[in-house]
């Protein structure tokens, strides 16, 4: 009887089945994605803006984040693709992931222009910042299309000032 008692004992043991709980392994932890900071200091202020039928819209900026009335836009440096999504660049295709809403930064002369993660044409949008004003601007030789400023009374005080090339 002891020897039947210490083989299924040895079975047990050897099985994992010990009376002893088992604990659960903890999964690895991953680290989050380090990215670089897109918009200094200068741009991380809340920026306002009144259109010519007088509604105000508001522009504000993170270290990597543009929100614009509401809503955020992730944006990273464009050289942090990586190799997917250089290929799905190069392929012309545009899925349905959460990169897809993400806007990619890149330098074009003295602008900081913005496009889609994996927008392909297009010349995308660019900011610079004057002081306490905002250019927004688009086109491949920039034209402001929006004065933002940094604060709602001044915004309301100026008229939209559209279609000037710096």
């Amino acid at each position: 009887m002891i020897k039947k008692m210490l083989a299924l004992s040895l079975l047990v043991v050897l099985a994992g089945c010990s009376d002893k709980p088992q604990s659960t392994p903890t999964p690895p932890k991953i680290k989050p994605a380090v990215h670089r900071v897109v918009f200094s200091r200068e741009f991380q202020h809340m920026w306002y803006q009144v259109d010519a039928q007088g509604s105000a819209h508001t522009l504000h900026f993170s270290n990597n984040a543009v929100t614009y009335d509401g809503v955020k836009t992730l944006t990273y440096w464009a050289s942090e693709r990586n190799k997917d999504d250089n290929q799905i660049l190069d392929a012309g295709q545009q899925p349905e992931t959460k990169r897809a809403q993400w806007a990619a930064a890149t330098i074009r002369g003295s602008w900081l222009n913005l496009r889609g993660w994996y927008q392909q044409t297009g010349s995308g949008t660019s900011y610079q910042v004057h002081g306490q004003q905002l250019w927004v601007a688009s086109g491949a030789q920039p034209t402001v299309v929006a004065h933002f400023y940094r604060n709602l009374t001044f915004a309301k005080s100026h008229p939209e000032q559209k279609g000037e090339t710096p």
